[in-house]
């Protein structure tokens, strides 16, 4: 696998022990603490499994700003767990049953447009990253994650005081009618945008 990269450039294992985990890369070495990962691991595997991500967008920013691993050694793993957990979600939400009247199945057709972007989206990330520099790539994934944060917490607080009013009404299902409605607005305003 790494014939042709310099021994710089290639991840060596010095150290892998129940606690710690030491590697080297790019000349330095990087450790980091397995309990640790396991339980970020844990964290981002419930947080995942309830919003329906893989996890690598969760777990590589940690990863990267709190155990201070170097992203391009990141990246690899994040995709490995990624893959595994998404086999996992795809098969537990095929089998686990539903509440009444929803349907939480995976979205097939949905799935299948995600895998083919994706894949020629990471195809072509992993052939520029070694071209970007560290700095640009953290700077650009924190500028992506605030840019969601906010929108995420825009909404949020809508749907949330939706989700109140129509609790204190007596119908349950009322917000996820409501989620339905806003993005049957959505597709017909971005059909519409997109035919004129």
């Amino acid at each position: 696998m790494a014939r042709g990269l310099p021994p710089e450039a290639v991840v060596k294992t010095v150290s892998f022990s129940p606690l710690r985990v030491t590697y080297e890369f790019g000349g330095e070495r990087f450790s980091f603490n397995t309990v640790s990962m396991m339980l970020l691991a844990l964290a981002v595997g419930v947080i995942g499994g309830t919003y329906g991500i893989g996890g690598g967008a969760i777990i590589a920013p940690f990863c990267v700003a709190v155990f201070n691993l170097p992203v391009y050694t990141v990246a690899g793993a994040a995709l490995m767990g990624t893959f595994l957990t998404s086999i996992a979600g795809v098969i537990f939400y095929s089998v686990i049953p539903s509440p009444e009247g929803l349907y939480h199945g995976p979205d097939w057709y949905l799935g299948l447009l995600f895998g083919i972007g994706g894949f020629i989206g990471m195809y072509c990330g992993a052939r520029m990253q070694k071209y970007m520099p560290q700095k640009f790539i953290k700077f650009l994934v924190g500028v992506v994650i605030v840019a969601l944060a906010l929108r995420y917490i825009t909404l949020f607080s809508h749907s949330d005081a939706f989700h109140e009013r129509s609790s204190q009404q007596g119908d349950p299902l009322a917000f996820h009618k409501f989620q339905s409605q806003i993005l049957n607005r959505r597709e017909h305003f971005h059909a519409k945008k997109f035919n004129s």
